[in-house]
């Protein structure tokens, strides 16, 4: 099920993408690791892998003028680095790469949409790019890749698992809690104390995380704003959303990993 907090931000994000002119410039991309069927000859996007490392390289071979970039999704359950490349004032081009090739179907069915004529995607094997024809296509040249953007990907997202499901609403809700706990600080909601009732354990946690980022950011909100400097903690929260707040402390916990499930 689309998370509406997703969809928000793809939303508000792809309200500034504008059509435009092909990318400038001949900077190397980052390698895409490729399939045996890639290597045998095939060379569309379905047959390579961006490594996550790489998607803050794509900064300096997108031309970007800034960029954002995303060092987790924190309102699903795999890991991802995303970047959000704005190439004009007014114009940009988003990459998202999961660990998980599945979670790309998983995720992307949140982007649909906003997509159009004007606002395409192209999707690789674990990673997809949105942004105008004309910039994706020279991404796929750049890449080396045989693919044209389409505003209607073929998608089969597979069905999350029960664990899946809850460690992703667990983090939404985790780091919503930690950016209005920062935001509010001065005159906290009682946001936090309800959901202690339901989710005993997760002030400690939210308390913990909140004061690890006013402690030891120094960076300008201006330019980095909370919800990215939040990002750097996502493995961090969705640790603690495998684990659980709401098992007593006689109960064994049940391993959990974010990746598990399928």
């Amino acid at each position: 099920m689309p998370s509406p907090a997703v969809t928000l931000h793809a939303r508000s994000l792809l309200a500034v993408i504008a059509v435009g002119s092909a990318v400038t410039g001949c900077t190397a991309l980052p390698t895409t690791a490729t399939t045996p069927e890639a290597a045998a000859g095939g060379d569309d996007a379905s047959a390579s892998r961006l490594e996550l490392d790489d998607v803050p390289r794509l900064h300096d071979a997108l031309d970007c003028l800034r960029s954002d970039v995303l060092l987790d999704d924190l309102h699903f359950f795999d890991a991802m680095r995303g970047i959000d490349c704005y190439v004009t004032a007014d114009e940009a081009i988003l990459v998202r790469a999961y660990e998980r090739e599945s979670s790309v179907d998983q995720t992307l069915v949140d982007w649909l949409p906003v997509l159009s004529r004007a606002q395409q995607v192209i999707v690789g094997a674990n990673w997809f790019a949105i942004g105008t024809p004309g910039r994706l296509t020279t991404l796929a040249e750049r890449l080396g890749l045989n693919t044209r953007p389409t505003p209607t990907p073929a998608i089969r997202p597979q069905q999350l698992t029960p664990d899946q499901e809850r460690i992703g609403s667990c983090s939404t809700t985790v780091s919503q809690l930690v950016q209005q706990f920062i935001d509010e600080a001065s005159a906290p909601s009682t946001d936090l104390a309800d959901t202690e009732r339901v989710l005993p354990g997760i002030t400690t946690i939210v308390e913990r995380l909140a004061g690890r980022l006013t402690d030891s950011s120094t960076s300008d909100p201006a330019t980095e704003p909370l919800n990215i400097r939040l990002s750097s903690l996502g493995s961090e929260i969705k640790a603690a959303c495998a684990v659980g707040f709401t098992r007593p402390s006689t109960e064994s916990p049940t391993p959990g990993d974010p990746h598990s499930g399928g």
